[in-house]
Formats: C-alpha cells, sequence, structure tokens
C-alpha cells in the first residue's frame, strides 16, 4: 500500500540539494538549465531516459503537420486537440487509443532528419527541423512529464535491483497533482508504482522523484520535460543503458538539458 504522508520533510534533500538556476548573464545569454537543476550533483553517475516517440501507421502523408488542421479528414484529432491547435502553434500531439502505433527510436529519428544522436537531443532539436516548428502528423509524443507503463515499469524493475530499494519514497509535484494545491509526498513499494492511478485520485502523472530512504539513487521527471533524469551508482546507470526496453544515454551534472542546449545540431553531409 502507498501512504500518503503529512509532511515533505523526507523530500527536502532534493531542492538542497539543486544546483542554483542559472539567471540571465550581462551580455544577454542564459546558461541554460544543466542535470544539476533536475538532480542533485551527488551520485556517481548519471543517465538520461528519452521518453518514447511513435509511428502512427494509418498516417501516410509524412508531410502534413500537426499543425495543418486545415489537412485532416473530420475526426482525424481528437476534440482537445482541435481546441488547443486553434489557439496556439501545436507541435506535436496523440492520436486516439485506436491508433496503430509503431515505437522508433530517438536515436533513428535523429539519423532520419540528419542530426548527430547526443545526449542534449531533445524535442527543439527535431522542431527546428520541421516547417513552422511542428512535427509531422505521422509522429507521436513524446510524453512530457510522465512515463508510459511499459517504461515506468522496466525502470521500477532495474531500480528493484538496487540494494535497500524495496521501500522508496514518491513526491508529485503540485502540477503532477489533481488539485493543483500542492505538493504530495508517498511512502511506499517500486512494486505499487503501476497501481497509483487506482489507489488514488489525487495525481495524474508519474512521480516527479523517486528514491530510496538512503537516497543511493534518485529519478526525476520534470512536468514539461519530455525525458527523465536519473542518479545513482555506476553499475545502475550502466544497467539502465544496457536495458533492452529503455532509450538511456549517459550525462553529466553540467550538461544542459533545456531547449537550447542542442544548438546547432545537423550532420554534415
Amino acid at each position: 500500500m502507498m501512504q500518503l504522508l503529512s509532511s515533505l520533510d523526507e523530500a527536502d534533500w532534493i531542492e538542497k540539494g539543486l544546483s542554483p538556476a542559472n539567471p540571465w548573464v550581462a551580455d544577454g545569454t542564459w546558461k541554460g538549465s544543466p542535470v544539476s537543476r533536475f538532480v542533485p550533483p551527488i551520485f556517481s553517475a548519471y543517465a538520461k531516459l528519452f521518453h518514447p516517440i511513435y509511428e502512427d501507421l494509418s498516417v501516410f502523408d509524412r508531410q502534413i503537420s500537426w499543425d495543418r488542421l486545415e489537412s485532416a479528414e473530420p475526426g482525424d484529432l481528437s476534440p482537445m486537440l482541435e481546441i488547443v491547435a486553434k489557439h496556439s502553434t501545436l507541435v506535436y500531439g496523440g492520436p486516439e487509443t485506436s491508433a496503430p502505433l509503431h515505437p522508433i527510436s530517438w536515436r533513428e529519428l535523429a539519423e532520419r532528419y540528419g542530426l548527430h544522436y547526443t545526449p542534449t537531443l531533445n524535442v527543439s532539436s527535431f522542431s527546428r527541423r520541421f516547417p513552422g516548428g511542428s512535427w509531422p502528423r505521422y509522429l507521436v509524443g513524446p510524453r512530457e512529464g510522465h512515463l508510459e507503463d511499459r517504461t515506468r515499469d522496466a525502470l521500477a524493475d532495474i531500480l528493484a535491483t538496487e540494494d535497500n530499494s524495496a521501500e522508496c519514497f514518491f513526491y508529485f509535484g503540485t502540477l503532477a497533482t489533481t488539485n493543483w494545491e500542492g505538493s504530495l509526498l508517498y511512502r511506499g513499494s517500486l512494486l505499487n508504482i503501476a497501481a497509483f492511478s487506482a489507489m488514488t485520485d489525487q495525481v495524474n502523472s508519474t512521480p516527479t522523484y523517486w528514491f530510496p530512504p538512503d537516497h543511493a539513487w534518485l529519478v526525476s521527471s520534470d512536468y514539461d520535460s519530455s525525458f527523465t533524469l536519473i542518479g545513482g551508482s555506476e553499475s545502475l546507470i550502466d544497467r539502465l543503458i544496457g536495458s533492452d526496453v529503455l532509450e538511456c544515454v549517459r550525462v553529466a551534472p553540467d550538461m544542459r538539458m533545456d531547449s537550447g542546449g542542442d544548438t546547432p545540431n545537423m550532420r554534415e553531409n
């Protein structure tokens, strides 16, 4: 069972250990957001887990973008996507659940669009390659601030092999809760991570942070990031990178993770 704690004290070490925000500097540039703004720089090694991207096999025209609603047939997009897109540039989205989806790795997609496959690769790396910044309609995802079930469970299975990782804390930032009235902290087992949605109606996303009592590792899924960051031992990071399910790359605490950290990124022909 998951126990909702009355205090957030067990998670205080995270905020205290994060590197300070990098403000705009005198020459008008921004230093960006490094790994250490998401995960304290106290671990032996770090990994970036790319959230999955899919190809929608029902979309045959790869030139149609998510933002070109006039090109879509009635019913192609969900009502929510239509509402959002009418008022903004729709970068990418998701199809109805019945759409036939095929996973495509970030590495394969980078090769397809002439980009280097680097640890700083991000959504904006691709958006800069697409007209108007909107992704082709045949590409779905990646989801921001949320790990899909298969990815979440594979990550939990690997974390469970670490010593003293049976009991964990699960922290949900305000934007990961359903009422947005404050952060929540739970204590429970990694075995229960898949059952959160069934056990409570107070959260609507993947935990913002997961960690064991001894702070041997930390998982960070920021609410608007299309990747998850993990800090831990060298052996843990090696297992993550070697996973057949997860797409992980090694990163360093000072490596930029924001949208500007991967510019320019184009392979020479």
